[in-house]
């Protein structure tokens, strides 16, 4: 086994969330072989850096002749430098040894505004770094102090990127988190500081959360003025042909983000090492990062550090072989159909234990086997054995008001999509796939969510259906053939995305194409999985690394928007967000494409 080799070059964290620690973490997670070179010493927690000791210019050297001459790295991540005598002897051993891929992170400032370079070795990390990286990834006020630039738009993050890459002869990566805080308020990101989420004006009503009867007038209406675009990190890429490309996540409020500079670049660096593209390289590393900071163990007091190693527990993978043919089906499907919990977004473990965290919030203290009476019980009923039981100084109204309100928060802020999910609908958007949302969740948590997550980009709300709209369940064939017909399309031109056992049963029998996306949830009905499924995956991760497969066969035209009247609207067409202006309806669009 050829196992690729990273090398970091960087400063040492004692609190293990940055630095030389996150860097070793991430290696590992990415199933390569990390070395490292110390550049300095921190003694740091997740509350502040007490003390900071460079290592000398000699240490340094020998760490970098020990390593370079007898394990000689694919990729090479250059953090926290201090000081320009130790910039110096980077720079003449990276020229000496040439390693094929180096990453630097342009330790400057931190995320957090802690100074990384001593003053006087900033001209050093920008004459004789910058120009031997293959990839700079400076984050907004790294950015404008290279410049000399005020970035307050997407505009300006355009317009530094192009300036670096001129001036550095290098791709160039702006990381745009802090554009998201310098803009921030409450009507704009429900945010009061980087810690504490404030609750989002969302104007609902809560008449369905799992279920309940198709009544229009009972369906959410998300907060008004409330923009997803708002809720999304953007970053930009200026690759080495001088291509711009952006990368769009959305915003997990957390304050355990200590080392995310680090660990994205990285991940960036074994992907490289992988032999990825740069652009591709980026976007898996964004995705890697998302889910670190998605599952943070909330370690610490302050500003604690992601999950590297979220991926490791993990051991399912999908064959490339197999991954492969299922990309080659997709491009001849129509339609992808995708349920939303536990195949779009990673929640089906939250009902397990709802009605303990909810009864936790009001100060109580659960009785053991709560959990078990209440799987019997409807919604009126719990509240009743709450209310006796429990002591709950509640009517059943104000309960059930209050575990609407506390559903929809979960969904809101609380949980995360499956890995890859948005990037894969992403793309799939971009290169002109059909999509629809097929679920047994109420209305009001699926908007919300897809607000949140930014999903309503590429599927808007006239694409979600659900089970309580409908008037059917997802264990009849004949709920997947009808939102197929509702969208002009066969069921054999159909490609269903699912997890639960029985749906993937019904979408087989249906005559669709059928992936059962892993969930826990489904493990009892593994046979049944086995037996309906025409593939599985773990998650979105490998058929968003496998684009390059993709490229092209659903590429529509540059300048037409289809449009449910069947005309094309060339001037109508918006780039900035990729929608065509006169609303086609989901009647019409049964003629589009």
């Amino acid at each position: 086994m050829n196992m690729k080799k990273i090398l970091t070059i960087a400063g040492s964290d004692s609190g293990g969330g940055a630095g030389i620690q996150a860097d070793l973490k991430t290696i590992q997670a990415h199933g390569m072989y990390g070395m490292s070179v110390i550049t300095a010493v921190t003694a740091q927690n997740t509350q502040s850096v007490f003390q900071v000791d460079a290592m000398s210019p000699e240490s340094v050297e020998a760490q970098l002749d020990a390593v370079l001459s007898d394990l000689l790295p694919d990729a090479v991540k250059i953090g926290m430098v201090y000081d320009t005598a130790v910039i110096h002897i980077i720079a003449e051993k990276l020229k000496q040894y040439q390693p094929p891929h180096i990453v630097v992170d342009t330790p400057m400032i931190s995320s957090s505004g802690q100074e990384l370079l001593l003053p006087e070795a900033k001209d050093a990390l920008l004459t004789e770094l910058l120009p031997l990286a293959e990839l700079i990834t400076p984050n907004l006020p790294e950015t404008e102090q290279m410049t000399g630039m005020t970035i307050r738009t997407t505009e300006d993050m355009e317009a530094s990127a192009k300036m670096l890459q001129q001036k550095y002869q290098c791709q160039v990566l702006i990381k745009g988190g802090h554009l998201i805080l310098q803009s921030s308020n409450k009507a704009d990101t429900g945010i009061s500081n980087v810690e504490n989420l404030e609750e989002r004006e969302i104007n609902h009503t809560y008449s369905h959360i799992s279920g309940g009867h198709n009544d229009e007038k009972d369906r959410s209406v998300i907060a008004k003025e409330y923009r997803a675009d708002k809720n999304v990190a953007k970053d930009y890429l200026i690759d080495a042909a001088g291509t711009g490309h952006w990368f769009y996540a959305s915003v997990i409020y957390s304050k355990h983000t200590h080392g995310t500079g680090c660990t994205l670049s990285s991940a960036i660096a074994c992907n490289l090492a992988e032999g990825f593209s740069m652009a591709k390289a980026v976007e898996c590393a964004k995705e890697y990062l998302h889910q670190a900071i998605a599952h943070a163990p909330k370690l610490g007091n302050g500003s604690g550090p992601v999950a590297h190693g979220w991926n490791l527990k993990r051991t399912d993978r999908m064959e490339a072989e197999q991954l492969q043919q299922l990309t080659a089906e997709l491009t001849e499907k129509e339609l992808l159909i995708f349920d939303f919990d536990g195949t779009l977004l990673d929640s089906m473990d939250m009902w397990d234990h709802m009605a303990t965290d909810y009864i936790r919030t009001q100060g109580i203290e659960p009785p053991d086997g709560m959990e078990e009476k209440l799987m019997s019980m409807t919604l009126e009923e719990s509240g009743e054995y709450f209310i006796r039981e429990c002591g709950l100084q509640k009517s059943v109204e104000e309960y059930i008001q209050d575990i609407y309100e506390f559903v929809l928060q979960r969904y809101c802020n609380d949980l995360v999509l499956k890995p890859g999910a948005a990037t894969f609908i992403r793309q799939m958007y971009e290169e002109g796939k059909r999509m629809c949302i097929l679920t047994s969740t109420g209305r009001p948590c699926v908007e919300a969510a897809c607000v949140h997550y930014g999903l309503e980009q590429w599927i808007p709300f006239s694409e979600i259906d659900t089970c309580s709209d409908l008037g059917m369940n997802k264990r009849s064939p004949e709920i997947y053939c009808h939102v197929a017909e509702e969208m002009g399309v066969a069921p054999q031109q159909t490609a269903v995305f699912e997890d639960a056992p029985f749906a993937v049963k019904s979408a087989k029998q249906a005559g669709c194409l059928v992936c059962a996306v892993d969930d826990p949830s489904a493990q009892s009905g593994r046979a049944v999985i086995e037996e309906y499924a025409d593939y599985q995956i773990p998650n979105f991760l490998g058929l968003i690394m496998n684009k390059d497969q993709l490229q092209g066969t659903w590429k529509r035209s540059e300048n037409q928007v289809p449009c449910g009247t069947g005309e094309e609207h060339d001037d109508q067409w918006s780039e900035q967000n990729r929608l065509c202006k006169c609303n086609c309806s989901r009647d019409a669009a049964k003629g589009r494409l």
